[in-house]
Formats: C-alpha cells, sequence, structure tokens
C-alpha cells in the first residue's frame, strides 16, 4: 500500500508459517533504510535476548543493507541464508538505434563467463526473436544487438531475460521503441537533398534518427505498408496519383505536406484547409517584422511543446476563413494566422505546414521544435492518441514481483506524462501500462488508447553482490 515496513509479532512459530507461505515477491526494490528504522524502534521497546535469521539474495539493493545486517548482528548470533543458485540480473530498457535495438543485460560479477538470452515477444506472447548476450567473467554487464526488420520490431512490446523471472528482468517496449516507415516526395528529385537548400534535406536529418525513411515513386512507396508520406511542395495534378493518394488516405495514411511557391499557385483537394494567398515579409500581404510561434493551442498534438523565441516565419500560404478553420488548426502563428492545420479524412489524415520543409520561408525546420512536431505527428500516425499536454496516465495494467502483467493494483496511482521517464518504481507507481484506455483492441487500431511503458530494469542501480556481514 506505500505504508513504510512494520515489525509483525512476535507470534508462534505455526502462525508465522501461515504468514510466510501467503508472501509474494513485489516488483520494486526494497526499502532498507525503512525497515532498519521499524526494527530499531522494535527493539528498543523489546530489548531482550534474540537470534537473528537474515534471508537474503546476496545482491546489495542499497547501502542501507549493509546497515540493517549490522543491527541484527548487534542484537544476537545472527545467521545468514543466502539464495545463489542462479545469476541475479536485471534488464534495462534497450538503446533504439536506426536499423537495432541494443541491449544490455546487468548482473552480480561472476568468476566464470556467462550468457543471457533475451526474447522479444508481441501483444500476444509470442517470441519472434532471441539474442544472446555474452557477459564476461567478471564483469557485471554484457551488450549485444537485436536486428529485425522494421514491420517485425514494431510489433515487439516485450523483452525479457530467457529463463528468469521478476520484474526486473522484463522491459515492455511503448511507441519510443518503434521504427514507422515515413515516405518522402519531393517536388524535383534532382534537387532534394541539396545542402541547406532541398526540399528533403532538413525532412532526412530531422526524421531520420527515429523512423525508417524510404524514397522512390509514389506507386513503389503505397506498395509496402507506410505509416506517413510527407510531400514537400510537390504538386498532385488530377489523375491516378491523387486517386492512389485519396485511397491510402482513407484507409488510414497519413500525409504530410509542406507548401511552397508550386503549392501557393496550383492547390488541390488533397489539403485540411482552401488555400487564398501567399503572403510574405515586404510583399502584398506583408508584416513589419518577421512572425513568431504563438503557444499550442489546447487539444493539439503539439500541446505541451516549449516554442522558442527565435523560431519566426516570413512567408507562407493563408488558409480561406471558414466556419470550421479553428477547429483544424494545430499551430498558430502571433497574430494568429495558422501555421499547422489538419483534417481528418476517411480513418487518415491530412497535416500541412503553411511554410516551406527547408528554411527558405522560416527557420521553424533549423530548430528544435521542427523535429519533436514531426515525432508527434509520426506517433499520431501509428493511430495513438497522444496524451494532451501533460494529463495524468493511470496505471492500466501492472506488473508482479514473477514479471507477469495483471490489474494494476488498489494502491497504484496515476502519473503525468512528464514523470513517466524519472519515475522509480514503488508501492504507488509498480512498473507497467500506464495511459488512457481505448475504445477497441489492438496497438494499432485508431481508436486505441495511449499508453506508456514504466521499467524497473533502468530506474534502479545495476546488481552487485553484498558483503558479508
Amino acid at each position: 500500500t506505500g505504508e513504510p515496513p512494520r515489525v509483525l509479532g512476535p507470534m508462534p512459530a505455526e502462525d508465522l508459517r501461515a504468514r510466510l507461505a501467503a508472501l509474494r515477491p513485489k516488483p520494486w526494490a526494497p526499502d532498507r533504510e525503512a525497515a532498519l528504522s521499524a526494527f530499531a524502534a522494535w527493539r528498543a521497546a523489546n530489548p531482550g535476548p534474540l537470534a537473528p535469521l537474515l534471508l537474503s539474495d546476496g545482491v546489495e539493493h542499497a547501502p542501507e543493507a549493509g546497515r540493517l545486517a549490522e543491527a541484527l548482528a548487534a542484537a544476537g548470533p545472527l545467521t545468514v541464508a543466502l539464495a545463489e543458485a542462479a545469476p541475479h540480473r536485471l534488464l534495462p530498457p534497450p538503446a533504439a538505434e536506426a536499423d537495432r535495438l541494443r541491449l544490455t543485460v546487468q548482473q552480480v560479477p561472476l568468476p566464470s563467463a556467462t550468457e543471457a538470452g533475451v526474447l522479444a515477444r508481441t501483444a500476444d506472447g509470442r517470441a519472434i526473436a532471441r539474442a544472446a548476450v555474452p557477459i564476461a567473467a567478471g564483469a557485471g554487464s554484457g551488450e549485444a544487438a537485436l536486428d529485425l526488420p522494421v514491420e517485425l520490431r514494431n510489433q515487439v512490446v516485450r523483452l525479457e531475460i530467457e529463463g528468469a523471472t521478476g520484474a526486473g528482468t522484463v522491459v515492455l517496449l511503448d511507441e519510443r521503441f518503434r521504427r514507422r516507415p515515413v515516405g518522402l516526395l519531393p517536388a524535383q528529385e534532382e534537387s532534394a537533398d541539396a545542402p541547406l537548400i532541398g526540399d528533403l534535406f532538413y525532412l532526412d536529418r530531422a526524421l531520420g534518427p527515429y523512423v525508417e525513411i524510404r524514397r522512390g515513386p509514389l506507386e513503389q512507396l503505397l506498395a509496402r505498408p507506410i505509416a506517413v508520406l510527407a510531400l514537400a511542395d510537390r504538386l498532385v495534378p488530377e489523375g491516378a496519383e491523387r486517386a492512389a493518394l485519396t485511397r491510402w488516405v482513407e484507409q488510414g495514411g497519413t500525409l504530410l505536406r509542406f507548401a511552397g511557391p508550386r503549392l501557393a499557385e496550383n492547390p488541390d483537394p488533397l489539403l485540411p484547409v482552401a488555400l487564398r494567398a501567399e503572403r510574405q515579409l515586404g510583399g502584398a500581404l506583408s508584416w513589419e517584422q518577421p512572425q513568431r510561434l504563438a503557444g499550442f493551442p489546447e487539444g493539439s498534438p503539439f500541446a505541451g511543446l516549449p516554442v522558442p523565441e527565435e523560431v519566426t516565419v516570413e512567408r507562407q500560404v493563408l488558409a480561406e476563413p471558414s466556419p470550421r478553420l479553428t477547429e483544424r488548426i494545430w499551430a498558430r502563428l502571433q497574430d494568429g494566422t495558422p501555421l499547422v492545420t489538419a483534417e481528418s479524412r476517411g480513418a487518415g489524415r491530412i497535416v500541412l505546414f503553411h511554410v516551406t520543409a527547408n528554411a527558405e520561408w522560416s527557420n521553424l525546420p533549423l530548430s528544435g521544435l521542427f523535429v519533436q512536431m514531426l515525432r508527434r505527428i509520426v506517433a499520431l500516425s501509428a493511430g495513438i492518441q497522444g496524451a494532451e499536454g501533460d494529463a495524468p496516465l493511470a496505471p492500466l495494467e501492472t506488473l508482479d514481483g514473477f514479471g507477469r502483467l495483471g490489474p494494476a493494483p488498489p494502491a497504484a496511482a496515476a502519473l503525468p506524462a512528464s514523470q513517466i521517464e524519472g519515475t522509480v518504481p514503488g508501492p504507488r507507481h509498480p512498473p507497467g501500462w500506464y495511459g488512457t484506455p481505448g475504445q477497441r483492441g489492438g496497438d494499432d487500431s485508431a481508436e486505441a488508447g495511449y499508453r506508456r511503458a514504466l521499467n524497473l530494469g533502468g530506474a534502479v542501480p545495476a546488481p552487485r553482490a553484498a558483503p558479508p556481514p
């Protein structure tokens, strides 16, 4: 329940035996300091002869563990029972690299070399990959890479150390570890990658570390499952290409478009809003000064992102005023002009940046904000509804002490999304899934809830052997 440990008893051995038989491990690190305080208070009230028995896993969970053993030894003849049958291991969350997951397994150093197997499992429990992690003699950790095609990697929701049980040997993988395929289509392929001025130069660098980027003709890109198609000032003339894109969006695709002189002159129906004009610094529809960004509105996928003062816009395409324009605005300038608009089409959506994908009209592509905005759009493309702002995420399912998922215990409390990263699992926040429940099952459902994983392995120190008392 989160209450501090307390001393039970004294009681007859038969009564204690039933209590011990009912005990189950918990999915968080022990609080030795609180146990020491409870024992010290009990000992002050019960100073008589004592023969302590300490049952230990041999792991030094915290410096306080040694002080607890010392206090027990000072109370009377101490017997220590050590469990040393299997290596004590911990699985921190992996590092997500461009083409693999980099795994680390930590363990109490052993005198001989060992190997740990890490299994990758899907939502239905199937193991679809195994990585062997070698750990050298005397080493406290080992590393290995898990190479999987993107389609398989995005199905993995759980990593676990083979043959081990415990919340510390399990890692749940949320959207942060998935690589969504994103297609890039420029206006002109021959100049698309020109340094600093190419249509795709900044898009490629902003998305490259986080997604699988695909290039090629539209027909080739649509031949495989793809999450997002980004069109940089590319015209979509009436005909087969527009029909194919329309079908793809209506079936669930996210079409991400960027403005430019071509789109300003030849708008098409695959836009979230109608365009009426182009304005620029020093033009007919002009600003006296470059415009800064306003704070993101509530309900926008970008809500909660900090807006840098130095990001400015000198030129953009304007949206035609309409009764539904306000609800389609995801970002705007300080004078209220829409900067990013979006509209749902069938099961998919169309998103328009009213500036270019390069730095010709705005310095937004030079900023870290650009990277964050693109990442949120890619996350939405997977059918995951992002948490609005810093709304509390409720515990949906949590791990027990054996590493099994189940209903959250009554004492479990919600966590703000921004605090998931730094939270150390405990009684109030056990490891597991936190988020908003979906209306239908399945991670790829358009109505699936938003989920974040809280893992134990990355929040506790690497295991090491406890010195004998």
